[in-house]
């Protein structure tokens, strides 16, 4: 009883503090944005006049952005479609339930690092496509592809790392169906507010879970004795990895971060990923938050390739490598989600009161 009231406390908690963000919005004016025409198109953008703006260096940022994503990406698919056959490189997700070790086989990583290197490739999309066409409605039939990805993988940990049936495909159709009718028929700048809102949301909540997962894990091996994991087959259980059951396209494997750190690696790579959105929310009429927003793309997705790299090659004194979801209740589904608006219209709401604060 105790625990539920404790629970309801936080849910409540949450939702006041996502109506105290909603509700100081009355009291800050719209920034008045004039929309600039795209130079190739003509058609208006999502952005007014920025400060500063340069043609060559933008054009500079992303064309190396495009040019590291499909080399990397290039990398990622050589990987996950080789993934290794040696037991202990094989990383395996467990889905901490009550029930603790309820499925005694857990499920290979290989496709949350496939989702990952398909993350790699939309976003390779979505940049290219705004090398010729800047970001406006035109521009969100692309990069509502990027959003997209990252709700599978979201839902992907929340389904212990496995799709079910074909109902997440269903989920992700209607969700860029539905969220490409809104940005299409709504004007601006609701337009542009909304389809920037929800990527935020989503750049979010893959912190927040990219962290509990780190902590689950870590916790949980810490506690667990060694016996407790299954025992390698004796034609497995040796020490010398780098043979012909990951294929020969590695030549290094990996001495300076090993499981389960290699999970911080996710963490740098969307942690950097929301710190440049959020730069570039805060002051949207400025160049270089927009140059930093830009550049961070270039860094994250090889990051997340680099993690794919690792998962599939760092080993681990345990007999077996384990990712530990945490358990997320409807309750904590809910709470993560209202947290995530809440920071997201919370960041918003700095935006505008440092945009009113330069005029």
């Amino acid at each position: 009883m105790v625990v539920r009231l404790m629970q309801l406390f936080t849910l409540l908690l949450s939702i006041g503090l996502l109506a105290a963000v909603i509700l100081s919005f009355s009291f800050v004016k719209l920034p008045d944005i004039k929309q600039q025409p795209d130079r190739h198109t003509g058609y208006p953008t999502w952005h007014g006049e920025i400060e500063g703006y340069n043609y060559d260096q933008n054009d500079a940022v992303n064309t190396l952005t495009v040019v590291l994503l499909a080399i990397t990406g290039t990398i990622g698919l050589k990987i996950v479609n080789n993934p290794p056959t040696n037991q202990k490189l094989i990383t395996r997700f467990y889905t901490i339930t009550d029930d603790s070790d309820a499925d005694i086989n857990g499920i290979p990583t290989i496709g949350f690092n496939r989702l990952l290197v398909l993350y790699v490739w939309t976003t390779f999309a979505t940049v290219l496509f705004a090398i010729f066409v800047d970001v406006g409605k035109l521009f969100s039939a692309v990069g509502i592809l990027h959003n997209a990805t990252e709700m599978a993988i979201l839902t992907l940990i929340g389904n212990g790392g496995r799709i079910k049936g074909g109902s997440l495909f269903a989920w992700l159709l209607f969700y860029i169906l539905s969220a490409s009718a809104a940005v299409i028929l709504l004007d601006f700048p609701k337009d542009a507010a909304l389809f920037k809102f929800q990527g935020l949301i989503m750049d979010i909540a893959l912190v927040i879970e990219f962290t509990r997962i780190y902590i689950s894990t870590k916790e949980h091996i810490r506690e667990a004795e060694r016996d407790t994991l299954p025992s390698l087959n004796p034609d497995e259980d040796d020490n010398n990895i780098n043979d012909n059951t990951h294929g020969t396209y590695i030549p290094i494997l990996p001495t300076t971060i090993e499981y389960p750190k290699h999970l911080l690696v996710l963490l740098l790579a969307s942690g950097i990923h929301l710190a440049g959105n959020i730069l570039n929310i805060l002051f949207f009429s400025k160049n270089t938050p927009l140059l930093i927003f830009e550049l961070s793309y270039s860094t994250v997705f090889p990051i997340y390739v680099y993690f794919v790299y690792l998962d599939t090659t760092a080993t681990s004194i345990l007999p077996q490598k384990r990712i530990y979801l945490p358990y997320t209740p409807t309750w904590k589904a809910i709470l993560i989600a209202i947290n995530s608006i809440t920071l997201s219209l919370f960041f918003f709401r700095l935006s505008f009161l440092f945009s009113n604060n330069s005029d």
